[in-house]
């Protein structure tokens, strides 16, 4: 398993809120987020799913969303190992 954590910023219901700029109001509708990524091989994507949700719930708005995307290939550019050795730590 890979995990990469990014802080990225966006919306969704929230909208963001209005904020004065120079005495200007500007619409700033972009909201600091934090994007995980997660890349498994072994495990089972949906044991994956389900403790993402009960971990991260919370009941308010801004829990956030999950979106699983098929992996088709990995390439470890070091070792040139190929999908599930290139996920391994093993040296």
């Amino acid at each position: 398993m890979k995990i990469t954590v990014t802080q990225v910023s966006g919306c969704g219901i929230q909208k963001g809120a209005g904020e004065r700029y120079r005495g200007v109001e500007m619409d700033v509708t972009l909201l600091p987020k934090i994007k995980l990524e997660v890349v498994v091989s072994k495990i089972p994507v949906e044991s994956v799913i389900e403790t993402a949700k009960k971990t991260l719930y919370t009941g308010k708005i801004g829990d956030g969303k999950i979106f699983v995307y098929p992996v088709s290939r990995v390439v470890k550019i070091r070792t040139g190992e190929e999908n599930y050795d290139a996920l391994q730590d093993v040296e």
